[in-house]
């Protein structure tokens, strides 16, 4: 709830933001600096595909464009679209490329500068045990890849009370997760901003 609002107040200016679904944002975008990159100038900060080797291609090249943060808005359907348009294809060797795919996104998020922060939103669904997971296609990715077991810190978007807030540590039966002193609450509010600020204070960037 309220992920992609969670990030309004981000700086268009250091910031690069990947669509893989060519939608408004649910604030103001132009007005803010939002702005569609130039396929000739290459000027601009937000970048349209759900193609993972395109998004890992342009997370290469945004740091020598100045780019501190990323955001891939979301990755549920890097996974989502690649199944259906291969939806008609038998066997089970798509769910290993689409698998592939993701983790190699997170592994290219690895070997950007240290200074550069990826956040990587994505869609939770209900497990048949009870418990909150990621939304993926197929088992092989929750089996074998475990994204969140591959980041540092998984804030769960939520709302409480008519407030939209992130959940920064785990219930028991979801996956949120942060560093410890990171944030000094279990909830706080819905802003990247402020979670990018801490997230630099706390590593001394």
């Amino acid at each position: 709830m309220g992920k992609s609002t969670s990030f309004r107040n981000m700086n268009p200016k250091d910031t690069l933001l990947i669509k893989t679904i060519n939608k408004p944002l649910p604030f103001p975008e132009k007005k803010q600096g939002w702005k569609a990159v130039d396929p000739e100038t290459g000027e601009g900060n937000v970048f349209q595909t759900d193609h993972a080797d395109t998004i890992i291609a342009v997370m290469k090249k945004a740091p020598s464009k100045g780019f501190k943060n990323i955001i891939v808005d979301d990755g549920t359907y890097v996974m989502v679209d690649e199944f259906m348009r291969r939806v008609t294809e038998r066997g089970y060797d798509k769910f290993s490329e689409m698998a592939f795919n993701v983790w190699n996104i997170i592994k290219q998020a690895e070997k950007l500068p240290e200074d550069v922060i990826v956040f990587l939103i994505w869609h939770i669904e209900e497990s048949p045990t009870g418990s909150i997971k990621l939304r993926t296609v197929g088992k092989l990715t929750d089996e074998k890849v475990d994204i969140p077991a591959m980041c540092t810190v998984v804030l769960l978007a939520d709302r409480v009370d008519g407030q939209y807030i992130f959940r920064t540590q785990n219930t028991g039966m979801d996956i949120a997760k942060s560093p410890i002193g990171l944030f000094e609450e279990e909830a706080i509010p819905n802003d990247m901003k402020e979670v990018e600020s801490k997230i630099r204070k706390y590593y001394g960037e």
